[in-house]
C-alpha cells in the first residue's frame, strides 16, 4: 500500500509537469496508474490527449493490500513452500557473496570445462565460508572474514 501511495503521488506530479512522457514500461511501473484518453466524450477523435490517474486500476490493486503472493514450481505442501520462501534471503545473500567476495563474475573463460571448474571452485568456497560462519557462531560477515583469507 505504501509503495502504491508513493507511486500515485509521483504520477500526480508527473501529470502536472509533462504527461506526454508517460508510457508504461512494466507491470510494476507506476505509469500503469495513468489512463490516457484520446477521444472526446462523444467518441470522436480528439486533438489533445488527456492523462489522469486511473481510479479503476488503483481500486483493483487495493484489494491485494497486505497479501504477498508466492509463485513457485515446487510441488510440496504449502508449509514447506513457505519455509523455503522464508530462507530465500539466505539464497540471495549466497549469490551476492559469490559475486562480490568470491569474485565469481565476470568470467573470461570460453571452454565449458573451465567455466564449470571456475563455478565449482566458487561454490565450494561458498560452502566452506558457510561452515566457517556456523563454526564462528555467525559473529562475522563475509566482508569481515574475507580480509583474513584474501
Amino acid at each position: 500500500k505504501k509503495i502504491r501511495e508513493r507511486q500515485i503521488e509521483r504520477m500526480r506530479k508527473a501529470l502536472e509537469k509533462n504527461p506526454n512522457k508517460l508510457y508504461k514500461a512494466k507491470s510494476t511501473d507506476p505509469k500503469r496508474l495513468v489512463r490516457k484518453t484520446s477521444i472526446t466524450q462523444y467518441g470522436e477523435v480528439a486533438e489533445k490527449t488527456h492523462y489522469c490517474l486511473d481510479d479503476d486500476v488503483i481500486f483493483a490493486e487495493m484489494k491485494y493490500d497486505g497479501i504477498y503472493a508466492v509463485c513457485t514450481n515446487l510441488n510440496d505442501d504449502v508449509e514447506q513452500i513457505l519455509k523455503v520462501n522464508k530462507k530465500r534471503w539466505e539464497i540471495e545473500e549466497s549469490f551476492r557473496i559469490m559475486k562480490s567476495e568470491l569474485e565469481a563474475r565476470p568470467v573470461y573463460l570460453s571452454r565449458e570445462d573451465r567455466i564449470k571448474a571456475h563455478f565449482t571452485t566458487c561454490f565450494l568456497a561458498l560452502v566452506l565460508y558457510r561452515y566457517l560462519e556456523k563454526a564462528l557462531d555467525e559473529k562475522y560477515t563475509a566482508n569481515q572474514m574475507y580480509p583474513l583469507t584474501g
